[in-house]
């Protein structure tokens, strides 16, 4: 089954470069293989090329090579290690009321719109750390992976 592949294969491609010769017009291919199975192809469809004439395929993977090496051998962008963002949400505003009376202890907030802004920095590959500022009086820190 391997020849047939390897020959099928070299058919394929060699066709296209050759002319077939008048002597061949209409004739028959046949491909027997080691156990005794026969396969026939038609001339006007395959070539039979002779084992020195592989150095035309070779080229062709050679071209193909070298272009596929031009392509994924382009520059990749770095990625940069500064990020800055900005922050928009709902939620409480900051103006925290609290009261106490007896054993209750009791809350108010206002709520609202709350903005921000957010800084990060890449220490490595995959590390970052960073920190953010809210309008409603809020920090946080914070370490991050990319993935």
């Amino acid at each position: 089954m391997r020849n047939l592949i390897v020959l099928v294969t070299l058919l394929f491609s060699v066709s296209a470069m050759a002319e077939m010769p008048k002597y061949l017009e209409g004739a028959t291919v046949t491909v027997t293989l080691k156990n005794g199975k026969t396969y026939e192809y038609k001339s006007d469809e395959m070539a039979v090329v002779p084992r020195s004439n592989l150095d035309v395929n070779a080229a062709k993977v050679a071209a193909f090579h070298t272009l596929h090496k031009k392509l994924v051998s382009k520059e990749i962008v770095k990625n940069k290690k500064h990020r800055v963002y900005g922050l928009l949400g709902y939620g409480p505003t900051g103006n925290l009321k609290t009261s106490t009376n007896g054993s209750k202890y009791k809350t108010e907030h206002e709520e609202g719109a709350v903005f921000g802004v957010g800084y990060q920095f890449k220490l490595s590959e995959d590390l970052n750390i960073g920190g953010q500022v809210q309008s409603n009086e809020t920090f946080s820190l914070s370490v991050g992976t990319d993935f």
